[in-house]
């Protein structure tokens, strides 16, 4: 699927399009915000849109029994 097809499709749906729904929910769930932001990358999602999701995700609290993972640097 190339960029021009995904434009008009939501994040989820450009996920989901491109099997990359489960793996971004769990790295979500992980806290892993370096994961999350390669995923959206790969879905053609814009910068700005990227660091919105990723500061919403860094700011969730973790879920029960999963780690949060730290943001390499």
């Amino acid at each position: 699927m190339n960029e021009s097809e995904l434009v008009a499709m939501t994040v989820n749906e450009r996920l989901f399009s491109l099997g990359l729904l489960d793996e971004f929910d769990a790295a979500a769930a992980a806290g892993d915000i370096d994961r999350v932001e390669h995923l959206l990358q790969r879905a053609h999602v814009d910068q700005a849109s990227i660091d919105d999701i990723a500061k919403t995700i860094a700011c969730a609290p973790p879920q029960a029994g999963r780690p949060r993972v730290a943001r390499a640097r």
